[in-house]
């Protein structure tokens, strides 16, 4: 299961978009707040403006042994998606 689909059904509709059939989530963060899991935090370090990256993310950076109920099993391993659409600097998206 594609946790997009499933997050979307409880997401407003503005952070939803489907391509070709496709649910993606769009999220923003600002690196440092504890708004992501640290997996995916790792994953954008370093990333560019239109950069992609497919990750793997260890239990330790995600969920650990709790998970998330009915969605996520403990000590999974997740695989990511990540497209870094835009970088804004820190005052800008402290002001959305």
């Amino acid at each position: 299961m594609l946790l997009n689909s499933k997050q979307a059904e409880h997401l407003p509709k503005d952070m939803i978009r489907v391509v070709e059939g496709e649910t993606f989530v769009d999220h923003k963060t600002a690196l440092g707040s504890r708004q992501t899991i640290a997996g995916v935090k790792h994953a954008l370090i370093g990333m560019k403006a239109g950069g992609y990256r497919k990750v793997r993310i260890s239990p330790h950076l995600t969920y650990r042994d709790k998970g998330l109920p009915d969605l996520i099993p403990s000590h999974a391993v997740l695989v990511a998606e990540v497209w870094l659409r835009a970088v804004m600097e820190a005052s800008k998206v402290r002001a959305q």
